[in-house]
């Protein structure tokens, strides 16, 4: 009796936005199943749109996906399903992990060496697979492929350039960490400044100076880490013993654009 005096005495308001919630919280079925049966359809153009509007519903979509493959699919509506599942997948991990990066000091002249610690936060409760980077030349966040030189603006301006090195015969490979939930994973790149031939001033990136990036005279110069992992980073694959996998094989492996926040040295003259 109590329960229905409590539901006579809400407002009509209250009851209304109660209606919109459960009409909202609970996906369309039936809609779900029509788009995914029109991944199979004989018109190419009605394959492509049930494949957007599948991966709009997003995770609503998701239960009805992993049945369709549980099943005996085509191998064309197979291929889309998957393919779906495989980009909601990097929507969810899109913001799972999160990039610091901090350095010990914020002055220097030429001769100095500074270093600069890189801090990558796993957010989520479950193992998350990261590409860090390929051997010989090693992680990106050491090795420094991954610091990139920002104008007044915010924009880049210039990324860590390659310096060419003897490097064959050596083991090759892709390197895999494995994140633990709401876990962290530290790097430290170090970077000397001196000047090139040209009289030009660079800072020479990581223990072996394979990365170099151009530095200004004197005055302040933004930095910033740029990390981005693609699908195929994900899929290569090492050869004569190189690289390192995850050790969490069945864990999701991350793939998108990590972007730390920006960090401001200042390059003082030298005293002559």
């Amino acid at each position: 009796m109590k329960a229905i005096l409590a539901v006579v005495g809400l407002s009509l308001g209250t009851v209304l936005a109660y209606s919109v919630l459960l009409t909202t919280a609970v996906p369309d079925d039936s809609e779900v199943k029509r788009l995914i049966a029109e991944l199979d359809h004989e018109d190419f153009e009605r394959r492509e749109r049930a494949d957007e509007a599948l991966l709009a519903k997003g995770e609503a979509a998701r239960a009805q996906l992993v049945k369709a493959l549980a099943g005996q699919p085509s191998a064309e509506s197979r291929l889309r399903a998957d393919r779906i599942l495989q980009q909601l997948d990097s929507q969810r991990l899109a913001g799972a992990l999160k990039l610091e990066l901090k350095t010990d000091r914020v002055k220097l002249k030429v001769g100095d060496e500074i270093k600069l610690k890189s801090t990558i936060h796993n957010t989520t409760d479950e193992d998350v697979n990261l590409y860090v980077g390929r051997n010989p030349v090693g992680v990106g966040f050491e090795c420094g492929s991954v610091l990139t030189r920002l104008s007044d603006d915010g924009n880049a301006e210039g990324a860590a350039s390659f310096s060419p090195t003897y490097l064959c015969g050596h083991r090759m490979g892709p390197v895999f960490m494995t994140l633990a939930p709401r876990s962290k994973l530290e790097y430290t790149m170090p970077a000397k400044l001196e000047r090139r031939k040209n009289e030009m001033l660079q800072l020479n990136l990581g223990a072996n100076r394979y990365f170099q990036l151009d530095a200004p005279d004197q005055g302040k110069q933004r930095l910033r880490l740029v990390h981005t992992v693609s699908d195929h980073n994900n899929l290569e694959t090492g050869f004569n013993g190189g690289g390192r996998r995850p050790t969490n094989e069945q864990a999701r492996f991350w793939t998108g654009v990590l972007r730390s926040n920006d960090i401001e040295i200042e390059v003082i003259p030298t005293q002559e």
